[in-house]
């Protein structure tokens, strides 16, 4: 299929961003903590950077692994992410607040979870 330990790499590297995500996120309750204060949009930015860095790794697990891994999980709409990835990469100025807080509040934790067992998995079976 692929390079085992490659894959496993760009797996960690994921799996280190979304706890950067979860962490920079603790403090911050609502969407006007996230929009309308200068830590806030300093956060915002920060966690846009790395959506759009896991978006690319994902892409390049998906390229590496001939499409044949991430759709074992189909718990997370990785297409979803890789095209936030897109519009945060070609549209930054045009991306919805609101959208960005609750990927990083809402769906930041679930991928974290799937991240794990894929790299648990990837470790034993590939």
């Amino acid at each position: 299929m692929c390079d085992k330990e490659l894959i496993l790499d760009i797996l960690e590297n994921i799996e280190c961003s979304l706890q950067e995500i979860t962490e920079w996120m603790k403090d911050i309750k609502t969407i006007d903590d996230f929009v309308c204060t200068q830590h806030g949009t300093l956060l915002r930015n920060g966690v846009c950077m790395k959506i759009l860095a896991i978006g690319e790794e994902l892409k390049s697990i998906d390229k590496r692994t001939k499409k044949q891994l991430l759709k074992k999980y189909p718990v997370v709409d990785w297409t979803k992410v890789m095209g936030m990835r897109d519009i945060i990469a070609h549209h930054y100025f045009e991306v919805d607040a609101e959208i960005v807080f609750n990927a990083a509040v809402m769906y930041v934790p679930q991928m974290s979870t799937c991240i794990k067992q894929i790299k648990k998995d990837v470790s034993t079976k590939l």
